[in-house]
């Protein structure tokens, strides 16, 4: 028996048109062209920042025949950010490969008068409630990774706590073209 003898899961923890459904809908056919096997695509959404997708990875059969579509939210952040989270991407999962990097812009309006993510975080701490972001998605992180966000999180001498300031959110929808 060769490996692969039956379909791959790849599973996708966020729902369209999220950045890991595009980029794993357009690389499928590749990889199932490659390995000679079909490629069937589940989206385990919800959880905050995406969480049930790498639960559901975590808890699947270690047998190289479910993958997970993982961001740096998922991955990276939420272990730090959620105490619950229930699982340790470094021990439960398994790295295979990079597949994409998305930019993030973070823009100031010019008369805010910064000119550095650490020049924000100062005019956001001198001034507590001035200074507002998007939220770009329903939980802390998501299917996009916040650079704000992630600098307050990752800046915080607990990495428990969600941010070392609190800065207004304001919701909206943000397009990715690839």
């Amino acid at each position: 028996m060769t490996f692969p003898d039956k379909p791959i899961r790849i599973i996708l923890p966020f729902g369209p048109p999220g950045f890991s459904s595009r980029v794993g809908f357009a690389l499928g056919p590749h990889i199932a062209e490659t390995l000679g096997q079909e490629i069937v695509f589940e989206h385990i959404t919800g959880g905050q920042g995406g969480a049930n997708g790498p639960r559901a990875a975590a808890e699947a059969e270690p047998d190289g025949y479910s993958l997970l579509m993982g961001t740096i939210g998922d991955i990276a952040l939420l272990p730090h950010i959620m105490p619950e989270y229930g699982i340790d991407p470094l021990t439960d999962l398994t790295p295979i490969l990079k597949i994409a990097d998305t930019p993030n812009i973070l823009i100031a309006n010019l008369s805010l008068g910064v000119t550095t993510l650490d020049d924000l975080i100062a005019a956001a701490k001198a001034n507590p409630g001035s200074v507002t972001t998007p939220l770009m998605s329903a939980a802390f992180t998501g299917s996009n990774s916040n650079p704000l966000s992630a600098k307050l999180t990752l800046s915080s001498p607990k990495c428990h706590q969600k941010a070392v300031l609190r800065a207004r959110l304001k919701p909206f929808w943000m397009v990715i073209l690839i």
